[in-house]
């Protein structure tokens, strides 16, 4: 039966010594009848499910969590909704719901612990609610125009620009390549070796 953590132990203070989990004071979880019992720590881990992201060091966005709110971008078009965590699939979902608390849509995101940034980069999942024409189509403008461009609604990310499958690739090559000169010619960054960034990286952190 489902339920969830409503108290958890506390040390009496800081300067406390550690005690064996079976020894420690007992979770408090409640379950969906109402009922409350309480649970020794040292098998806690036995009856918690948590998601499992990877063996490395990278986390989820803050605004990724459960139940936060974000948009989901569905045929070209932005729509509202909230990341739920699916207890019987183990896996994470994008679901929009409507007042009268009935599920209006939903799609499941697979694999998301392992590439929730491919979900990010490629435009596919937006922090927060927004309104406006800004978000009615994919992309950060709603109308885009340029000599034999074949689609009039933007490409949402580089990656999805840059596609071998995107008939309007060369356009949007030559427009970053004259993005990519007019900054370098402006003098706006420098080039660095990988020993250069690496050393940054662990001076300054990812």
């Amino acid at each position: 039966m489902r339920g969830v953590v409503i108290s958890v132990p506390i040390p009496k203070s800081s300067s406390s010594i550690p005690v064996p989990d079976n020894m420690a004071s007992p979770y408090v979880i409640q379950l969906i009848d109402g009922s409350a019992y309480p649970v020794s720590p040292d098998v806690m881990n036995d009856i918690v499910t948590t998601p499992v992201t990877s063996l490395s060091k990278v986390r989820f966005p803050s605004w990724l969590g459960n139940n936060q709110k974000v948009m989901y971008l569905s045929q070209g078009t932005y729509v509202k909704g909230i990341m739920e965590w699916n207890l019987d699939k183990h896996l994470w979902r994008f679901s929009q719901w409507r007042k009268n608390g009935v599920k209006f849509f939903g799609v499941d995101l697979l694999n998301f612990c392992q590439d929730f940034q491919k979900y990010i980069d490629d435009g596919s999942l937006v922090p927060g609610w927004h309104s406006g024409k800004s978000f009615l189509l994919a992309g950060s403008t709603c109308h885009i125009s340029a000599t034999d461009l074949k689609s009039l609604i933007p490409p949402g990310s580089p990656l999805k620009a840059f596609h071998s499958t995107n008939p309007d690739r060369p356009v949007w090559l030559d427009s970053y390549q004259e993005e990519y000169d007019g900054l370098l010619s402006n003098s706006t960054f420098d080039i660095i070796s990988e020993d250069e960034f690496k050393a940054l990286q662990k001076q300054y952190g990812i």
